[in-house]
């Protein structure tokens, strides 16, 4: 509604990017939808900020004032250079071809990885991945500033700070869920640089404000605070109240994910 301010939502999924305003209520007041350019399994990370950025220019030119701005993505990695943009294409989660550098980091580190990740050993992982890179595009891993997930690499489009979450960063492989802190012998035994790994802030916490270049591009007002995030699964199980020890929900969608809380790491071995 024109004139009227609130909370701008962002997500990119499997079907392609959605942009909604909730207002204080915390009903949706409006959502923008269209089709992601960058969903291939590996993708130019650009194509999806630039779609992003024009749904987000498409809900501000109705003239509703932005609050605030959080951001969920499905799974995928994204390396960046140092002036923030991409070092390579992105991998999305269901590029697989990090298979033997997932077996070989299974061998190499066996019940360890799976105790300290909270995870098996995966293709998905950035921790795969990295390995994969090493061997086969030791260039980009050259020109790397930052490893990313999608929604990190969006939020640093917004606002210029590398940044990621606890539950994205899980999913790299790479942090120790108990901990909640990068693992130094997981990130060592990877070979992956322990610089390029962004600092993990909580999900609700302040990412920092849109850029004067993301202003112009979006449409929103330079400075409009922007939240950390989280992962689109993650995200939409707690927004369905998932908050208690016992719940269990299924996340239908382009994937089928159970997602069951607990009160503490479950260790799949």
């Amino acid at each position: 509604m024109p004139g009227s301010a609130g909370w701008l939502g962002v997500d990119v999924g499997g079907s392609g990017i959605r942009a909604g305003m909730a207002g204080p209520s915390g009903a949706l007041d409006s959502l923008i939808s269209c089709p992601d350019p960058g969903a291939a399994e590996q993708f130019n990370p650009d194509l999806t900020w630039q779609a992003v950025a024009s749904a987000i220019r498409e809900v501000t030119g109705s003239g509703v004032r932005v609050r605030g701005i959080g951001l969920t993505a499905h799974l995928a990695t994204v390396l960046t250079g140092p002036d923030g943009r991409p070092s390579g294409q992105g991998m999305l989660w269901r590029d697989n071809r990090a298979w033997r550098e997932a077996q070989e980091l299974d061998a190499l580190l066996g019940p360890e990885l799976a105790w300290v990740t909270g995870r098996p050993a995966s293709s998905e992982s950035a921790a795969a991945r990295i390995r994969m890179l090493a061997k086969t595009r030791p260039d980009v891993l050259g020109r790397t500033r930052w490893l990313l997930s999608l929604k990190d690499y969006l939020t640093l489009q917004l606002t210029g700070i590398a940044c990621t979450d606890p539950a994205t960063a899980s999913y790299t492989q790479l942090f120790d869920v108990r901990q909640r802190r990068w693992s130094a012998g997981i990130v060592g035994a990877c070979g992956v640089p322990m610089a390029i790994l962004p600092p993990v802030w909580p999900c609700v916490s302040l990412a920092g404000g849109v850029t004067q270049a993301a202003a112009r591009l979006t449409g929103l007002e330079p400075g409009t605070p922007v939240a950390v995030g989280g992962p689109d699964g993650s995200t939409g199980a707690l927004g369905v109240g998932a908050v208690r020890p016992g719940l269990t929900v299924d996340i239908a969608g382009t994937t089928d994910v159970l997602l069951h809380v607990t009160d503490m790491p479950t260790p799949r071995v």
